[in-house]
């Protein structure tokens, strides 16, 4: 396949610069919509995978998003204890599911 003439570098330059798309408000607006995002990033994780969007990290910088994509890391640990602290499970539960282990 043959490269296209214009970078992705210069496509997102002209939506700023020509078009006046703040893309530091599409990029805060991103982690607002997606707190698990910046959470996964402060710890560590390589990926995140949030309402089928995965979000891939390296070096605490989100560097690329793949829409329906299945890419499982650390983070799904991760996302199992953000889930947990937004929906608590009886302590019974938690008991019966760590005896089944």
């Amino acid at each position: 396949m043959t490269p296209h003439p214009i970078s992705d570098h210069a496509l997102l330059r002209y939506m700023e610069r020509v078009q006046g798309i703040d893309v530091l408000k599409l990029k805060d607006d991103l982690l607002k919509r997606y707190p698990t995002v910046g959470a996964a990033l402060k710890s560590g994780a390589t990926s995140i995978t949030v309402d089928g969007i995965s979000f891939v990290m390296k070096n605490g910088v989100v560097t690329s998003v793949i829409e329906g994509s299945t890419r499982h890391s650390r983070s799904t640990h991760l996302q199992r204890e953000m889930d947990q602290q937004e929906n608590p499970r009886p302590q019974s539960a938690r008991k019966m599911q760590h005896r089944r282990r």
